[in-house]
Order: structure tokens, then C-alpha cells, then sequence
């Protein structure tokens, strides 16, 4: 049974009330659920405490905020299994019409070609689609790839995964058979995964109304320090 529990990270635990009356209605469509939201140092802690020298030195490697919460979610999942969940982003309704007792990872595919949804992630401990995950952004740091590309240094290596275990596994699923009420269980390497319509069929939301308020800044209003800009003026890890 995959753990509940909100995983989630930002610079401080101190969010808008705004944004916490959201969390409380998540919480209270599902009452089973505790959420964990982790600040910067956090992240770094839990890595060092849960993982080897070695991984936390690539952890600790990346400068770009954006790229090390990839990481950690990958991490974390890993290591304790939940549900991820971007700060921005709102579970609005109850996960267990979503995820069934014997699922040991949910996928979904985003609207755009060849993606599967990484804002949001839902895992058991120790599941081989992370493990290739964590593997592959590893190997980007090791060849010295994307060092100013976020999207490909530490999203792409989520998508790269499942499309590996697709082919390894010889599935009859790829992201062009996924649509919305796509519902399919694969066994893959003593564990298993579905596949999950487009966006988790609603069941969990991109952008909530109030993800401004996180950066102090009115609807809509583009931010300086989008992670867009600073990939592009400094390198996403050293």
C-alpha cells in the first residue's frame, strides 16, 4: 500500500493563509492523510540523513532550487513512499477513489507529447521507475549534460524512466494510447504501476487559484526569478 502522506517542499512553512485554508480542504477530503511540507534546508537534511556520501554529494552539487526539488521528490518517494505534490498544485479530491490498496505507483501523462506529470507523483518505497529516475539524473551530472537546461536535467530523466520501463517490460502502453479514463495495471519488476488518464482526471490540479501568493506577486504577474530565466545566467548545478 503506497504510504499516506503529502509530500511537499518551499523556502519556508509559512505560507498564505490563503494557500493554507486550501491545504486544510485537501486535508479534510482526506482525513487519513498527514502532509509534510519541507523547507530548503530540509530537503538537504533528509538526503543526508537517509542517503549515502555519494548521493548527497550530487545533491548537494545543485545550485537551481527548482532542480534540486526534482531531485528530492525522486528522493524522497524512494526512500518513504507517498504522494508528491508541488506547492502551487492541489489534490480537490479523495485519493482513494484514485489510488487503489494494491498500486505501487500511479502515472499519468500530461497533454504534452511524450510527458507524463511530475508535478505530482505517487509511489511506494523503493519503486524500480525511481530507482532508473535517480539513475538517470545522476548520469547527466556524471557526462556533464543540461547544465543550463532544468527541464532536461532533472524532469526529462522522470519521463526517460517510465519510457524505459515501458519498452523493458514490453507494455502495451505508451503515452499516444493514454487519454482521458485511461485505466491499466502492468506487473514490472516484482512491483507494479497504472497508468492514469491525462492529469490524474482532475483529481489533482496543476496551478491552484492562490499559487501567486507564494511569490508575493499578483495573478498572473511573471517573476524575475523564474526558473527560465536563472537556468539560463547561472549553471543548474556545478
Amino acid at each position: 500500500m503506497i504510504p499516506k502522506v503529502i509530500y511537499q517542499t518551499w523556502k519556508t512553512q509559512n505560507l498564505h493563509k490563503k494557500i493554507n485554508n486550501l491545504h486544510e480542504k485537501m486535508l479534510k477530503l482526506n482525513p487519513k492523510y498527514k502532509q509534510i511540507i519541507y523547507t530548503d534546508e530540509q530537503m538537504l537534511d533528509f538526503v543526508k540523513s537517509n542517503y549515502d556520501r555519494d548521493i548527497f554529494g550530487y545533491f548537494e552539487r545543485i545550485n537551481n532550487i527548482v532542480s534540486r526539488a526534482d531531485f528530492w521528490r525522486y528522493l524522497v518517494l524512494y526512500k518513504n513512499g507517498g504522494v508528491y505534490l508541488d506547492i502551487d498544485s492541489l489534490i480537490v479530491q479523495d485519493l482513494s477513489k484514485m489510488i487503489r490498496k494494491e498500486d505501487k505507483a500511479v502515472i499519468t501523462a500530461e497533454k504534452n507529447k511524450n510527458c507524463y506529470v511530475q508535478w505530482s507523483l505517487v509511489f511506494d518505497v523503493g519503486h524500480p521507475i525511481l530507482e532508473k529516475t535517480i539513475n538517470n539524473l545522476i548520469d547527466n551530472m556524471i557526462n556533464n549534460r543540461h547544465k543550463n537546461d532544468v527541464l532536461n536535467f532533472s524532469v526529462k530523466p522522470y519521463w526517460d524512466a517510465v519510457n524505459t520501463t515501458i519498452q523493458e517490460n514490453n507494455l502495451d502502453i505508451s503515452w499516444k494510447k493514454i487519454s482521458s479514463g485511461t485505466d491499466k495495471s502492468y506487473e514490472i519488476d516484482s512491483s507494479n504501476v497504472r497508468f492514469y488518464g491525462i492529469d490524474y482526471d482532475k483529481s489533482i490540479i496543476f496551478k491552484h487559484k492562490y499559487n501567486h501568493l507564494l511569490r508575493n506577486k499578483k495573478s498572473g504577474q511573471y517573476t524575475q526569478d523564474h526558473w527560465t530565466l536563472t537556468q539560463k545566467e547561472f549553471d543548474v548545478y556545478s
